[in-house]
């Protein structure tokens, strides 16, 4: 009932939004010249598959959101048996790779795989703290 109740909560968000008029310039007078070169730099791979019993290919899909200086991630992972979902936080992006890994389907949130995850920062976290599916550890940092 609660996820109907916040689909439709949804859908009538998205109907409103999409009917206030937006008042933009024309699109001629917002153009301006794209740079003829750029450059482009990047890290590695923050996050690696753990070296564990799970034995994941890959971790992908990451949604993170920042609470009180911790970033939380919930995140997609990848192994021969099939897909599941997995939660880690780290309050540095160096230290990314160090956090242990929750992986959900030994929670109260159980097996199965749930597709790419989004976090509604307030609504899951506060979700998954009253159904006590995140460790205590977790939970004091929220």
């Amino acid at each position: 009932m609660r996820s109907f109740l916040f689909a439709a909560a949804a859908f009538v968000a998205t109907v409103v939004a999409r009917s206030v008029p937006v008042d933009t310039p024309a699109l001629s007078s917002r153009q301006t010249k794209l740079p003829s070169t750029f450059k482009w730099s990047s890290s590695d791979a923050l996050v690696f598959p753990k070296k564990d019993s799970r034995n994941i290919a890959g971790i992908k899909d990451p949604s993170i959101v920042q609470v009180n200086g911790v970033y939380h991630v919930f995140a997609s992972t990848a192994q021969a048996a099939g897909y599941n979902l997995v939660y880690f936080n780290f309050t540095d992006f160096s230290k990314a790779n160090q956090a242990p890994f929750y992986y959900l389907d030994q929670s109260k949130i159980g097996t199965g795989y749930r597709a790419a995850p989004e976090v509604c920062m307030y609504t899951l976290l506060l979700l998954c703290k009253r159904k006590k599916a995140l460790p205590q550890d977790v939970e004091k940092n929220l």
